[in-house]
């Protein structure tokens, strides 16, 4: 800041002795840097404030920001990030009119013929196992 080097602050210390003499050189010493320390607080208190009064300003104008949008804004803001053309939108929408035709299907279906609870739908049977092959892995 100074750009000060020893030379320099051998010159300053010569001086000093020579100005204030051995007996007060102390004393002086002790209050300079009192001095220095309540300038180093002062500076510290002023970054300090300054740092709040920023921090304060960024948080008003997200307040400000998430004001001017509320919730809708924000929803719509994702969505258009999300799914920007609506393709996701209308999958889930068909996906939940197949839900709901099939909820209806099923709903009106007589039940089964056994008297069993069921959806009275085809029966679908499993195939029916069949003896060995010949040339196949079991064999």
């Amino acid at each position: 800041m100074f750009d000060i080097g020893w030379p320099e602050f051998a010159v300053i210390a010569v001086v000093t002795i020579l100005v204030m003499g051995p007996h007060e050189l102390p004393r002086m010493l002790r209050a300079v840097r009192g001095i220095i320390r309540k300038l180093r607080m002062i500076a510290g208190d002023f970054q300090k404030n300054v740092d709040d009064l920023v921090r304060e300003a960024d948080m008003e104008d997200a307040r400000n920001y998430l004001r001017q949008f509320g919730e809708d804004g924000v929803k719509k803001q994702a969505q258009a990030l999300v799914d920007p053309d609506g393709e996701i939108d209308r999958s889930v929408g068909d996906l939940q009119r197949d839900l709901g035709k099939l909820k209806q299907d099923a709903a009106a279906r007589p039940p089964a013929a056994d008297g069993k609870k069921g959806t009275g739908g085809p029966d679908i049977k499993a195939p029916e196992a069949k003896g060995p092959e010949t040339g196949g892995a079991g064999a």
